[in-house]
């Protein structure tokens, strides 16, 4: 039972694993320049994977679009 109990835990490190770094390729990255504003993006979740979520739209020269899920 404890092998079984082991395998189960590696598996489950693993899928996290996967889960992150997927995770972390998903989230922009680039740098959003708008009319001498510039806006930088930094994404650190506190556990393997976090449900946060965040996008800037440029909506036209003047405004941009802001969405957030934390």
């Amino acid at each position: 039972m404890l092998d079984e109990n082991r395998a189960r835990c590696q598996s489950i490190e693993k899928e996290l694993e996967v889960a992150r770094q997927l995770q972390f390729s998903i989230p922009p990255t680039a740098v959003l320049e708008i009319q001498n504003l510039r806006i930088a993006m930094s994404y650190r979740p506190m556990t393997a994977v976090a449900g946060d979520f965040y996008e800037f739209v440029p909506a036209d020269g003047k405004r941009i679009g802001f969405l957030a899920r934390t």
